[in-house]
């Protein structure tokens, strides 16, 4: 190689690792608390379903008292005795009220936790919004520029942009309802205006009319 060649330059990109984002565990955000370790557990497919009437469900007082009967019942002797031969058999009766009343248990936690993941779902997705609303802009000009992007970040599109659409649905409704109220209106109007030019026509023909002698 002579001493007059130059030496070809190749610009070397610098590679692009994959962000370190563990999904199945991520950091809280937001101030809410971590996610739990255990899963919540998975409804069966096959269960039966329970409509009761109005006022025939179980009540807190009866579920707090349940647990405490059922024990009632398993220790007595005296079941027949004081409540006579024509009562259920006490191992029925003591099996129901523990096993209602565990269901009820259950119940009341998941009420309670539903209202726990609702708060801390929404203290994350108060951190999250103004991230995308600052991300929406700049993917919106990404798509614009190249079509392949709606392809590669095709759930990132429906998370930025599902907002927006429903947004935009809902100005169509408000404009589709103000159009059919004007509308209304202004038939409400040209009704009282010939009402108005009716009830004039009929006070001028009553003053053309001589008094009566």
């Amino acid at each position: 190689m002579s001493a007059h060649t130059k030496k070809s330059t190749v610009a070397v990109q610098p590679s692009v690792q994959p962000s370190h984002v563990n999904l199945a565990s991520p950091t809280p955000v937001g101030g809410a608390n971590a996610l739990p370790q255990a899963e919540s557990p998975t409804v069966p497919n096959q269960r039966a379903e329970a409509t009761p009437a109005r006022g025939l469900g179980p009540r807190a007082a009866e579920m707090k008292a349940a647990p405490g009967a059922a024990a009632e019942l398993v220790a007595t002797e005296r079941y027949a005795q004081v409540l006579g031969a024509y009562a259920p058999p006490v191992e029925d009766v003591a099996n129901a009220l523990a096993f209602v009343s565990a269901w009820y248990t259950h119940y009341a936690a998941a009420v309670a936790w539903m209202v726990y993941a609702r708060q801390q779902t929404l203290l994350a997705w108060q951190y999250t919004l103004p991230l995308l609303d600052r991300l929406r802009v700049p993917f919106s000009n990404a798509l614009a520029a190249d079509a392949s992007v709606a392809k590669e970040f095709a759930d990132l599109a429906t998370v930025l942009l599902a907002r927006s659409d429903t947004a935009k649905k809902g100005s169509k409704k408000r404009v589709a309802q103000n159009k059919k109220a004007q509308r209304a209106a202004m038939k409400l109007q040209a009704a009282q205006k010939k009402a108005q030019a009716a009830a004039d026509k009929a006070a001028k023909a009553q003053a053309k009319v001589p008094p009566s002698k």
